[in-house]
Protein backbone atom coordinates (compact mmCIF):
# COMPACT_ATOMS: atom_id res chain seq x y z
CA UNK A 1 0.00 0.00 0.00
CA UNK A 2 1.37 3.74 -0.58
CA UNK A 3 -0.24 6.49 0.76
CA UNK A 4 0.85 10.00 1.19
CA UNK A 5 2.05 11.86 4.18
CA UNK A 6 -1.35 12.27 5.78
CA UNK A 7 -2.00 8.41 5.19
CA UNK A 8 -4.63 8.83 2.45
CA UNK A 9 -4.25 5.64 -0.12
CA UNK A 10 -2.21 6.50 -3.37
CA UNK A 11 -2.36 3.11 -5.22
CA UNK A 12 -1.70 -0.50 -3.69
CA UNK A 13 -1.47 -4.21 -5.09
CA UNK A 14 -3.62 -6.91 -3.77
CA UNK A 15 -2.53 -10.25 -3.87
CA UNK A 16 -4.23 -13.68 -3.76
CA UNK A 17 -7.39 -15.11 -4.87
CA UNK A 18 -10.97 -15.77 -3.77
CA UNK A 19 -9.84 -18.79 -1.44
CA UNK A 20 -7.47 -18.78 1.83
CA UNK A 21 -4.08 -16.84 1.27
CA UNK A 22 -1.82 -15.97 3.74
CA UNK A 23 1.50 -13.89 3.67
CA UNK A 24 3.97 -15.38 5.89
CA UNK A 25 7.33 -12.87 5.41
CA UNK A 26 8.52 -9.67 4.08
CA UNK A 27 12.19 -9.20 3.80
CA UNK A 28 14.18 -6.30 2.53
CA UNK A 29 16.57 -6.71 0.04
CA UNK A 30 20.02 -4.44 -0.59
CA UNK A 31 18.65 -2.99 -3.56
CA UNK A 32 15.72 -1.34 -1.96
CA UNK A 33 13.61 -3.79 -3.51
CA UNK A 34 11.38 -6.23 -0.77
CA UNK A 35 10.37 -9.99 -0.91
CA UNK A 36 7.11 -11.29 0.22
CA UNK A 37 6.10 -14.57 0.46
CA UNK A 38 3.23 -17.09 1.75
CA UNK A 39 1.24 -19.87 0.57
CA UNK A 40 -2.83 -19.32 -1.20
CA UNK A 41 -4.91 -22.51 -1.68
CA UNK A 42 -5.04 -23.91 -5.43
CA UNK A 43 -8.70 -25.48 -4.92
CA UNK A 44 -11.10 -24.94 -7.76
CA UNK A 45 -8.19 -23.72 -10.10
CA UNK A 46 -9.18 -23.73 -13.89
CA UNK A 47 -5.77 -25.32 -14.96
CA UNK A 48 -4.38 -28.49 -13.71
CA UNK A 49 -0.87 -28.55 -11.69
CA UNK A 50 1.75 -31.28 -12.10
CA UNK A 51 2.36 -30.73 -8.56
CA UNK A 52 1.67 -33.70 -5.98
CA UNK A 53 0.90 -33.48 -2.71
CA UNK A 54 -1.80 -31.30 -1.82
CA UNK A 55 -4.39 -28.25 -2.58
CA UNK A 56 -2.14 -25.17 -1.38
CA UNK A 57 0.65 -23.85 -3.43
CA UNK A 58 3.92 -20.82 -2.53
CA UNK A 59 4.49 -17.64 -3.48
CA UNK A 60 7.46 -15.23 -3.94
CA UNK A 61 7.18 -11.73 -5.05
CA UNK A 62 9.34 -9.01 -5.67
CA UNK A 63 8.19 -5.66 -5.08
CA UNK A 64 10.21 -2.48 -6.45
CA UNK A 65 9.95 1.14 -4.44
CA UNK A 66 7.75 3.27 -5.33
CA UNK A 67 8.41 5.64 -3.08
CA UNK A 68 11.47 7.52 -1.02
CA UNK A 69 9.36 6.78 2.35
CA UNK A 70 12.27 5.38 4.79
CA UNK A 71 9.63 3.37 7.13
CA UNK A 72 10.96 -0.08 7.87
CA UNK A 73 9.78 -3.32 7.02
CA UNK A 74 7.99 -5.31 9.28
CA UNK A 75 8.33 -9.11 9.84
CA UNK A 76 4.97 -9.39 11.54
CA UNK A 77 2.12 -7.68 14.03
CA UNK A 78 2.35 -8.10 17.65
CA UNK A 79 -0.83 -8.19 19.50
CA UNK A 80 1.05 -8.07 22.71
CA UNK A 81 1.20 -4.31 22.62
CA UNK A 82 -1.18 -1.82 23.38
CA UNK A 83 -0.89 1.81 22.67
CA UNK A 84 -2.87 4.19 23.70
CA UNK A 85 -5.00 6.87 23.59
CA UNK A 86 -5.09 6.83 19.90
CA UNK A 87 -5.29 9.46 18.55
CA UNK A 88 -3.26 11.38 21.39
CA UNK A 89 -2.93 15.08 22.16
CA UNK A 90 -0.94 15.36 25.54
CA UNK A 91 0.75 11.87 26.08
CA UNK A 92 0.46 8.43 24.39
CA UNK A 93 1.16 5.38 26.55
CA UNK A 94 3.27 2.42 24.83
CA UNK A 95 2.19 -1.01 26.98
CA UNK A 96 3.94 -4.41 26.34
CA UNK A 97 1.65 -6.96 28.03
CA UNK A 98 3.10 -9.58 30.67
CA UNK A 99 6.28 -7.33 31.55
CA UNK A 100 8.33 -7.86 27.87
CA UNK A 101 11.01 -6.21 27.51
CA UNK A 102 10.61 -3.83 24.21
CA UNK A 103 12.22 -1.50 22.15
CA UNK A 104 10.39 1.66 21.15
CA UNK A 105 10.77 4.37 17.84
CA UNK A 106 8.42 6.76 16.72
CA UNK A 107 8.76 8.02 13.64
CA UNK A 108 7.28 11.02 11.66
CA UNK A 109 5.27 10.57 7.88
CA UNK A 110 9.05 11.16 6.19
CA UNK A 111 10.93 7.94 7.83
CA UNK A 112 12.87 10.58 10.51
CA UNK A 113 13.13 9.39 13.96
CA UNK A 114 11.48 11.61 16.91
CA UNK A 115 11.46 9.01 19.83
CA UNK A 116 13.07 6.03 20.84
CA UNK A 117 13.00 4.37 24.28
CA UNK A 118 13.62 0.87 25.78
CA UNK A 119 10.67 -0.16 27.92
CA UNK A 120 10.18 -3.69 30.46
CA UNK A 121 6.15 -3.11 30.79
CA UNK A 122 4.78 0.63 30.20
CA UNK A 123 6.05 3.68 28.85
CA UNK A 124 4.66 7.15 28.71
CA UNK A 125 5.46 9.77 25.91
CA UNK A 126 4.73 13.66 25.84
CA UNK A 127 3.13 14.57 22.76
CA UNK A 128 1.81 17.96 23.35
CA UNK A 129 5.18 19.75 21.62
CA UNK A 130 4.90 17.55 18.42
CA UNK A 131 3.24 19.03 15.13
CA UNK A 132 0.20 17.57 14.71
CA UNK A 133 -0.08 14.45 12.18
CA UNK A 134 0.33 11.42 11.22
CA UNK A 135 3.62 9.02 13.39
CA UNK A 136 4.42 5.52 13.27
CA UNK A 137 5.32 3.47 16.51
CA UNK A 138 7.57 0.71 15.72
CA UNK A 139 7.88 -1.90 18.75
CA UNK A 140 10.65 -4.62 18.64
CA UNK A 141 10.28 -7.07 20.86
CA UNK A 142 13.45 -9.36 22.30
CA UNK A 143 12.60 -11.98 19.76
CA UNK A 144 12.76 -9.59 17.06
CA UNK A 145 9.84 -9.40 15.62
CA UNK A 146 8.70 -6.49 14.80
CA UNK A 147 5.18 -4.33 15.20
CA UNK A 148 4.22 -1.20 13.27
CA UNK A 149 1.16 1.02 14.57
CA UNK A 150 -0.21 4.57 12.71
CA UNK A 151 -0.69 7.21 15.64
CA UNK A 152 -2.30 10.36 15.41
CA UNK A 153 -1.66 13.14 17.52
CA UNK A 154 -4.15 15.93 17.58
Amino acid sequence: MHTDSIGNLLNAKVLGGKNNDAGSMIYPLSNGHVLGGGAYDTVGWPFSSNLEGGEHAGFLVEFAPETQTALPVIDKGNNDINIYPNPASHEVTVYAKNGRSVSVVILDVTGRKVYESGLSEKVCIGVKDWQKGIYFVEVTDDFGVRSLVKLLVE
